[in-house]
């Protein structure tokens, strides 16, 4: 392979490794190695579903890869674009509001109230599922190869389980809404979640490459050295059988 793109977070832009010891443990930097391939990364930090999705995208149709991986983070992140003296400076939202426009007057408040008010799991969940089918049918249609991987908890694994974990039934108001509507809900995101193809993904119905890590990084918060070298075996295992 000449060419990887590798598409994320802050697990794919620099994982908490010092600008030393990234090119040792990071596992975009022991792709490179390994398949002595140019890697674009346009990880990001604290990015978005919906950024990785559009990010991607954008960067598929414009060049051609030999593979693309893409980490997806947290469903709940949102970023947003100010009308003040702004193209494309993105503010995320956090909590707490961080970002070229975070200090404009206003500008945390509408945070603190997005996130009391508006941070619905469930469309969440359902809107990440169809970035995820969306990026994946796009790339089949472009016929780029490529790999998913769950790199945060984003309750796919959760949403097949019939004994309903407590954040699956917060999720859909367990307690104060009918069977038939919990019923239909659930089965409209498993649903999505099927028509995935798995084959392509890496811990999708398993637990997240954060929450499989076995070290932290040098920011002690990131997957650490050993964390990336076991989602980098985990990636040539998966390429090799394509």
């Amino acid at each position: 392979m000449q060419n990887i793109l590798v598409a994320g977070c802050s697990f794919t832009e620099q994982c908490g490794f010092t600008k030393q010891n990234q090119p040792l443990y990071h596992w975009p930097y022991l792709l490179a190695d390994y398949y002595e391939s140019d890697v674009t990364n346009i990880g990001i930090n604290a990015g978005t579903c919906e950024e990785i999705f559009y990010r991607t995208l954008e960067q598929v149709i414009d060049t051609s890869y030999d593979y693309a991986v893409v980490v997806w983070s947290y469903p709940h992140r949102r970023w947003m674009y100010s009308s003040h003296n702004n193209v494309d400076d993105y503010t995320i939202l956090g909590p707490p509001a961080e970002g070229k426009n975070a200090d404009i007057n206003g500008v945390k408040d509408y945070a603190r109230l997005h996130y009391k008010h508006f941070d619905n799991s469930y469309m969440n969940l359902k809107r990440f599922l169809l970035q995820v089918k969306s990026l994946e049918l796009a790339l089949k249609n472009l016929n780029r190869k490529y790999v998913f991987v769950q790199g945060t908890n984003t309750l796919c694994r959760e949403v097949f389980d019939y004994n309903l974990t407590s954040d699956i039934k917060d999720m859909l108001d367990f307690e104060n809404r009918p069977d038939e509507y919990i019923s239909e809900k659930l089965n409209d995101l498993r649903n999505i979640l099927t028509s995935i193809d798995f084959d392509n993904t890496i811990e999708w119905l398993d637990y997240s490459f954060y929450d499989n890590r076995l070290d932290r990084a040098d920011d002690n918060v990131h997957p650490g050295p050993r964390s990336n070298k076991l989602l980098f075996d985990k990636l040539v295992a998966h390429i090799a059988n394509k």
